[in-house]
């Protein structure tokens, strides 16, 4: 597992069973001197990071490097995600970038759709080959269809609420977003909008109580975390919150859905505002352990394969 937060980027190793985790740093700040903002493993060794120095970087886990870099000639990169097989959808300011791995490390742009507002964030839905955009300027989301290199325009749909938190399902059968008004959207891979779950208490301080991530247990189990200090499971198909997990003391901010321990029981782990790390269990609704990250809050979980 790992995580990244300021200058550093550290792994996280169980040294026995589930119950506590060590520290090792994989990169810190007398190594590089920008921001990781998010990150994704493109294959056991290797990850594309979202740097503050406005562009992505491709990192080798073995060689402990950065390998290269992919930066966009034109704008700012708001968020990027995986498309399929060895493709990159970046969203830039004003437009989205597709690109092609053409060689052993390097990425290539062959695609480019010019925007007249900034897509905030961007998933891709491999069961349906859509992309989805949010635009918080214009509260429009947009639905993109893709054939082999290039980007067309599918749709859109006005939205009544900021996007802060947006995730597919496991087997890309749904997506949803968290909003700012406590409220989750459920959509299907076409994006058609199945269903809204509503948090009852985020309607007594609107704008205040938001989502900030969400993750996925299965096609039918959404973890949703928040600024409220909870952690809550949803259920699509009763169309309800069914488990609530409490226990940390600020704005919850990353969550990432372990493999399931020796017993067949599903894990995840949670970071917060005040750097507290928190290993839960979901069937059992209880706190595993919990640990202090050295130095800050984190900004990307993920798992990794070290």
């Amino acid at each position: 597992m790992f995580l990244s937060f300021d200058n550093n980027l550290q792994i996280l190793r169980k040294i026995y069973g589930n119950s506590f985790i060590k520290f090792e740093n994989f990169w810190k700040s007398s190594d590089f001197h920008f921001l990781i903002k998010k990150f994704l493993f493109v294959s056991p060794n290797l990850f594309i990071a979202n740097s503050s120095q406005n562009g992505l970087k491709i990192f080798d886990v073995k060689k402990k490097k950065c390998l290269n870099d992919i930066n966009p000639l034109f704008g700012i990169v708001k968020d990027f995600c995986l498309g399929s097989g060895l493709e990159i959808l970046v969203s830039l300011d004003k437009s989205i970038f597709f690109y092609w791995k053409n060689t052993k490390n390097g990425y290539k742009p062959y695609s480019e759709v010019l925007l007249k507002n900034p897509m905030d964030k961007i998933i891709f839905i491999p069961s349906s080959n859509l992309i989805v955009t949010i635009s918080s300027k214009e509260k429009m989301l947009y639905i993109w269809s893709k054939n082999q290199k290039r980007i067309y325009f599918s749709g859109r749909m006005g939205l009544t609420r900021n996007v802060t938190a947006i995730a597919r399902s496991i087997n890309s059968n749904h997506f949803a977003f968290g909003s700012s008004s406590g409220v989750i959207s459920i959509f299907s891979k076409y994006g058609m909008l199945v269903n809204n779950f509503q948090e009852n208490f985020f309607s007594k301080r609107p704008n205040h109580f938001f989502f900030t991530c969400l993750s996925w247990l299965n096609d039918e189990i959404l973890i949703a975390g928040g600024t409220y200090k909870e952690i809550t499971a949803w259920d699509i198909r009763t169309k309800g919150k069914i488990q609530t997990y409490k226990g940390h003391s600020s704005k919850v901010l990353n969550m990432e859905i372990l493999d399931k321990n020796a017993s067949g029981l599903p894990l995840f782990l949670s970071s917060d505002q005040n750097g507290i790390l928190k290993m839960w269990d979901l069937r059992k609704q209880q706190e595993i352990c919990s640990l202090k990250i050295p130095f800050r809050k984190t900004h990307s979980l993920g798992k990794g394969f070290v």
